[in-house]
């Protein structure tokens, strides 16, 4: 199976760090990581990484919200580990774009028993579900469980208000849509990461698509986000909203892998999309994922934009992922300003 028209795919190798030869086919990338030596990463393909996830628990693909080659490689991707797994583990397809307390709505959509429209409606989908809709509709048609993964966008909002102490204030029964509180406060390296892109996208030169939010999208920061309501220039308690994500939805893939596990014949096997600042680098849901279920095997998949990949080294370019597609300029699939 080729890749999407505009994306090249490379590995990092994490055992030989010799030079990788690169096929014709590769030239792209071979001309976007000069002049840095080959010693890191090599060409890869959908199929390879298919064929990896078999050796894993769980699939963290990361994205940009607005790149359209990104969302045509999740499909192509869950597709291939579910013909290649579904016969031998139970393939889970977990999503940020929907929330924990839609949770209900989505499984009686997913058993065909409300409308399409009530449920992109009451499930609150994002404004580009249409991105989305495909890999939702092949998991319907294929009977996979889809999980809604994200924290209610109140209480991110809530946080992003008043602080992550304030969680603590809700009524017992909210607490049942939440990661366990309080939160485990965000490493040194993750925080470091995150203030580094807060400065990025309060210089007026990080309104062009290079410069992606910690979202995960490439619009320009000035204006609010339409989730939460609030932007990049009010940081007071961004970072702990943006911990409240990561934390929620390692949670939900903890959970679910071990209610599956529990009871099932099949070992689950759960695909995870989200935006790329939410798990590349090792950082955020992977972190949590190791506190909430230790000894759970991650894969980690990005795709980035040559924009952004141009300004890196080959040796940061390695340690974002276990793969990393590599998307060419294209228009966004849609445009909406997302800071967070």
């Amino acid at each position: 199976l080729r890749l999407p028209r505009r994306a090249q795919l490379i590995r990092q190798m994490k055992r030989r760090r010799k030079v990788s030869t690169l096929s014709d086919e590769s030239k792209e990338m071979r001309n976007l990581l000069r002049p840095h030596a080959y010693t890191r990463v090599r060409p890869s393909s959908i199929t390879e990484l298919a064929e990896a996830s078999a050796g894993c628990d769980v699939v963290l693909i990361g994205e940009v919200h607005d790149d359209a080659e990104a969302h045509r490689l999740e499909f192509e991707l869950l597709k291939q580990i579910h013909e290649l797994h579904g016969e031998k583990r139970q393939i889970i397809l977990s999503l940020e774009m929907f929330e924990t307390d839609v949770q209900v709505v989505l499984d009686e959509y997913m058993q065909d028993l409300i409308r399409e429209a009530d449920f992109v409606s009451d499930a609150r989908a994002w404004m580009n579900y249409a991105d989305y809709r495909g890999m939702v509709e092949y998991a319907k048609s294929a009977g996979l469980p889809v999980i809604a993964a994200n924290a209610p966008r109140r209480y991110v909002g809530l946080v992003g208000k008043r602080g992550s102490e304030a969680l603590e204030q809700l009524p017992s029964a909210s607490h049942s849509y939440l990661p366990p509180i309080p939160i485990a406060p965000p490493s040194e390296a993750y925080r470091d990461k995150f203030n580094h892109m807060m400065r990025m996208l309060n210089e007026p030169s990080s309104a062009d698509s290079s410069a992606p939010s910690a979202g995960g999208t490439s619009s320009a920061p000035a204006a609010e986000c339409p989730y939460i309501g609030f932007s990049a220039s009010k940081t007071r308690f961004m970072l702990e909203a943006q911990t409240l994500w990561d934390a929620s939805m390692a949670h939900s893939i903890s959970r679910v892998t071990s209610a599956t596990s529990a009871g099932a014949a099949k070992k689950p096997l759960v695909v995870h999309v989200c935006g790329k600042f939410h798990c590349e680098n090792d950082l955020g849901i992977p972190e949590h994922l190791a506190r909430y279920s230790p000894g759970l095997k991650v894969l980690v998949a990005v795709c980035a934009g040559e924009g952004e990949l141009s300004l890196m080294h080959e040796a940061q370019v390695s340690t974002m992922a276990n793969f990393v597609a590599i998307s060419k300029p294209a228009p966004p699939s849609f445009k909406v300003t997302h800071p967070v």
